[in-house]
């Protein structure tokens, strides 16, 4: 799992981050993810998720793991779930930067696994506030953002869907672009990650109930689209799909199909997440990012950073 910063002795703390170690900050809601998975889900994801880059950007020994931020803007409804505002989020995650920067820390790594696009703002901000100091940070969620508006045309070939039956692949594969919230990508990674954390119930989990993406967000994506704005019309068709999915009532907590989640497909999925995070990771922590301003950012202004409800 890696070594808790602050469990060290402080001498030992400091000298670890003036060595130039990278201390890791997990900053993750309670939050429910159906009845399949933890309200931990999240955090769990995340630490996971450090030890694969840590040994992926061959950095030595353990990962230091310095704090962990139990908090997360828009949670998703259910049984459980805390809703923290976009402001103390934001703050928390500074002051826990600008703390470890006054340790020593050269490089501080904001991880989460929470999709809330004020959320993962919050965090850039964060990022943002602890480069002014000179210290090279990062937050490589976004990567995983953009990884899934970018899955709009999914080969039902590929691996991850490999050990479907040959009905099914067609089916997971389409709904794999708005299967954003503990379903079968989620799941899958789970039970590679942290098996022991799913709940023996999961493959009787029946798939999420249709629903409609809200009309207002879904016009506006056609409307973007037809003037060019293709980015943006994925990220509004993104936002019109989630706003729809939390209309559902009884609210399921999952989308997609968790029940035919496995860890053959997380491991594929893990890979993925991967080789999309480690040169961001990699440019970042060597002081040279590129432009690595989270995307949905246009739902700050509208939200009033979170003092209007999405």
């Amino acid at each position: 799992m890696g070594t808790r910063l602050f469990d060290l002795p402080h001498h030992e703390a400091t000298e670890r981050l003036c060595a130039g170690a990278i201390a890791w900050v997990t900053v993750n809601p309670v939050e429910y993810h159906g009845p399949h998975l933890p309200l931990h889900t999240d955090r769990l994801q995340s630490e996971a998720w450090i030890g694969d880059l840590h040994e992926a950007l061959g950095e030595p020994g353990e990962a230091l793991l310095a704090c962990d931020l139990e908090m997360g803007v828009d949670p998703a409804f259910g049984p459980g779930s805390r809703h923290v505002p976009f402001r103390t989020v934001r703050d928390e995650a500074v002051r826990a930067g600008l703390a470890l920067a006054e340790l020593g820390a050269t490089r501080v790594g904001f991880v989460t696994f929470h999709g809330a696009p004020l959320h993962n703002l919050a965090l850039h901000q964060a990022v943002v506030a602890v480069r002014r100091l000179g210290v090279a940070a990062v937050a490589p969620f976004q990567a995983v953002v953009r990884l899934l508006l970018e899955t709009s045309e999914v080969d039902p070939g590929d691996a991850a869907f490999a050990m479907l039956p040959d009905a099914q692949r067609p089916v997971v594969a389409a709904a794999l672009p708005w299967d954003f919230h503990a379903g079968y990508f989620e799941t899958s990674l789970m039970l590679h990650w942290a098996p022991q954390a799913v709940s023996a119930d999961q493959p009787s989990c029946p798939p999420c109930p249709p629903f409609r993406p809200d009309r207002r967000m879904a016009r506006a994506a056609r409307l973007a689209r037809r003037a060019g704005r293709h980015a943006l019309a994925d990220e509004l068709d993104y936002a019109a799909v989630a706003l729809g999915w939390q209309q559902l009532d009884p609210f399921p907590g999952y989308t997609g199909f968790p029940g035919l989640a496995s860890a053959e497909a997380g491991a594929c999925f893990a890979e993925l997440v991967l080789e999309r995070s480690v040169e961001l990771c990699r440019r970042a922590l060597a002081g040279s990012p590129d432009d690595d301003r989270p995307p949905m950012g246009w739902v700050g202004p509208l939200t009033a950073w979170g003092r209007v409800s999405p």
